[in-house]
């Protein structure tokens, strides 16, 4: 049985940006760009000069996960490929709040992958070397392949 994790850590699209007078209260720079939560009601950033990532490298935070995910019966007896979406606030003192599942049929695996990310110190968004809360999400594949030898 093969195994396969990918993931691609991304920032949330605008969920809904504010609509201020003030040109400098939602863009500070190019690539930082504020919107309101809907889930929270909070102001945070969906576009950073620096992305929140997590002190761990990616490949061992992939193992993190591999470790902490435990999958439905039915993938140990079957081809098996799902995509599942988490979505998240790193808060500027890196602690993640607002948490979200964005997309999983089984209503098991986000669970799961949302408690192994916050297992991890995060590293917060920059804004003009400033550390601020920006909203994440997490997409990963599942893909476990059974030979048939």
């Amino acid at each position: 049985m093969t195994i396969l994790f990918t993931s691609i850590f991304l920032s949330l699209s605008p969920i809904q940006i504010s609509g201020s007078s003030h040109p400098n209260l939602d863009t500070f720079c190019d690539t930082c760009k504020k919107g309101k939560d809907t889930l929270t009601g909070r102001m945070v950033y969906l576009a950073a000069d620096v992305e929140p990532e997590c002190e761990e490298s990616k490949i061992a935070l992939l193992r993190r996960i591999n470790k902490g995910i435990t999958l439905p019966d039915s993938a140990a007896t079957n081809d098996y490929q799902s995509n599942y979406v988490v979505g998240f606030i790193v808060e500027a003192d890196g602690q993640i709040t607002g948490e979200r599942i964005i997309q999983d049929n089984t209503n098991l695996i986000g669970k799961q992958l949302l408690k192994v990310l916050k297992s991890c110190r995060w590293h917060p968004a920059k804004c003009n070397g400033k550390e601020v809360a920006m909203l994440c999400k997490f997409p990963i594949t599942i893909d476990i392949g059974i030979d048939s030898r």
